[in-house]
């Protein structure tokens, strides 16, 4: 290799060895700091999520609870309270229908009018004087809710239609 070879290798490296060994100690310290930020953004942006479900929810269910001071709830006095639940159901895409139980699993559905025989329970044959009452006592949310709760404890429930 001739002297001028030599020199100018030599100078290719005196120039690029300080700046590959610059740009390895900087990508090392700042992926480490990349990998900080990225866990931060993804825990800041799991809890804002969070937070904008809880929210929905608390809303929604909010609004549901307010029927339980109507005392035609209380009372299941269907036929008043029955078209003021179709009314919210059928305005709101987030309701498939509202359903009050009574605690034998007898239920009245705000999208169904019900038995007229039984006042709106709905049966097996709403047309019918002799249909048995549909009772949801057989689904694990209502064992979950009144069979196993003897406490009241209240619970929300959503269910798929």
């Amino acid at each position: 290799m001739k002297l001028h070879q030599k020199l100018g290798l030599a100078f290719v490296l005196m120039a690029v060895l300080p700046f590959a060994s610059g740009m390895a100690l900087i990508s090392l310290k700042t992926s480490k700091t990349m990998e900080k930020d990225a866990a931060g953004f993804l825990t800041e942006f799991t809890s804002s999520s969070a937070d904008k479900l809880s929210l929905f929810f608390t809303e929604h269910f909010s609004y549901i609870k307010t029927y339980m001071f109507f005392p035609e709830v209380h009372n299941f006095d269907w036929p008043f309270i029955g078209p003021i639940f179709d009314a919210a159901a059928s305005s709101s895409d987030l309701y498939d229908s509202i359903i009050l139980t009574k605690i034998d699993g007898s239920y009245f559905r705000s999208d169904n009018p019900g038995n007229p025989y039984f006042g709106g329970i709905v049966t097996s044959d709403n047309a019918s004087p002799e249909g048995k009452p549909n009772l949801l006592t057989v689904r694990d949310y209502f064992k979950r809710v009144i069979t196993n709760n003897p406490s009241a404890k209240q619970m929300n429930v959503i269910s798929d239609p």
